[in-house]
């Protein structure tokens, strides 16, 4: 499913399904967004940010995108006889920070570790032709406790669980964002379940 998304940015509290109802109803710019990718090099591509490596940008231009949430959006079509296999999984090997997966509308999970990869079962989501799958994406922002968010670095893992795993070469810009081999759909056959892995 690597390739060109499109992604929207919405406020940091619309989440959950019911923010997905938003996003779906909402009139917000959708602008191409690459996957596996990170929300400031989207930014950049799309001339909305300067880059925040050049001089003082990280500190003065780079962090208003932490202070909303990025709706990640693609379909895709199952391969001819997808679902007649046992199980059908979704998996990421990375989303940076805190990640909602959403497979047709319905919330499947939800991730706050940007190091570890997650799987989820989308077995009863999957159908024959074209599915959605979104993917709400923040950099932990809302994570930290109101009170410790000024001055807040990203290096710093005093500021919340999961906000260490935002850009380490930068502390002034958080990062959001798909990683590397986004997702996969695997399933095992119903007769055969030490059979190999079947990947999108």
């Amino acid at each position: 499913m690597a390739g060109t998304w499109s992604v929207a940015a919405l406020p940091l509290d619309v989440q959950g399904e019911e923010g997905y109802k938003l996003f779906t109803a909402s009139d917000a710019e959708r602008m191409p967004a690459q996957v596996p990718g990170e929300i400031h090099l989207d930014l950049m591509r799309a001339g909305k940010m300067e880059d925040p490596s050049v001089s003082d940008n990280a500190r003065t231009q780079g962090r208003w995108p932490e202070e909303h949430s990025w709706w990640y959006r693609t379909e895709f079509t199952l391969p001819a006889g997808f679902r007649e296999h046992f199980r059908q999984r979704l998996a990421f090997d990375g989303i940076d920070l805190w990640g909602q997966v959403f497979v047709n509308g319905s919330l499947v999970g939800e991730t706050k570790n940007a190091f570890s990869a997650h799987e989820f079962d989308v077995s009863s989501l999957l159908k024959e032709g074209t599915n959605e799958l979104v993917v709400r994406v923040t950099s932990g922002t809302e994570l930290v406790l109101p009170g410790r968010r000024e001055g807040c670095s990203a290096a710093s893992t005093r500021c919340a669980i999961s906000i260490n795993a935002a850009c380490c070469a930068n502390p002034h810009t958080p990062t959001a964002g798909i990683g590397a081999i986004l997702s996969e759909c695997r399933h095992h056959p119903r007769r055969a379940l030490g059979g190999a892995d079947r990947r999108l």
